[in-house]
């Protein structure tokens, strides 16, 4: 895989049922890498998704 940088300023954010907006930043058929914004004091609503494994970076915004 050939590295790529892709910046957030040409991501289109989608809001989703489960509170949050989702921004996907890179997929094949078996890598789905997106970014995922919850606004403080919110939390998502619990989901699982069927054959996928799911790992979760938490980072802190500067306001």
């Amino acid at each position: 895989m050939k590295a790529k940088i892709i910046k957030n300023s040409v991501l289109n954010e989608t809001p989703t049922y489960e509170r949050c907006s989702i921004a996907e930043n890179y997929s094949t058929d078996d890598i789905l890498i997106a970014h995922a914004r919850i606004k403080p004091g919110d939390t998502t609503v619990p989901h699982h998704l069927k054959d996928v494994q799911e790992t979760c970076l938490t980072t802190a915004e500067k306001v």
